[in-house]
């Protein structure tokens, strides 16, 4: 497995590539409606319309698995440093306690 700060670090780059083509994505689409507006046809076209939802949603699974995959990491990494003081303690009590004067 990756060091957490390794795992952290792809989520956050995957999660900032996913909202930047979002970005691009709307702004093409808004170029593209802005330079086809006339007054007889104001609304976009349906193609242009169903291109903004398809992208907000496929924006909102891949940050929902990139949060699912940052909690995973988070937890993973937290077991790990709870196990490491959990052997700590075990092997801190393996020792007798001094005699009482």
């Amino acid at each position: 497995m990756n060091a957490p700060t390794d795992e952290l670090t792809r989520i956050a780059n995957d999660s900032r590539e996913a909202v930047t083509a979002a970005l691009t994505s709307w702004t093409e689409t808004a170029q593209r409606y802005a330079t086809s507006f006339d007054a007889k046809n104001p609304v976009p076209a349906a193609a242009d319309t169903q291109a903004v939802i398809d992208t907000a949603y496929d924006l909102a699974g891949k940050l929902l698995a990139e949060q699912r995959a940052f909690t995973a990491t988070v937890i993973t990494a937290g077991q790990q440093v709870a196990e490491t003081a959990v052997e700590q303690v075990r092997s801190l009590a393996v020792f007798p306690a001094p005699a009482a004067a």
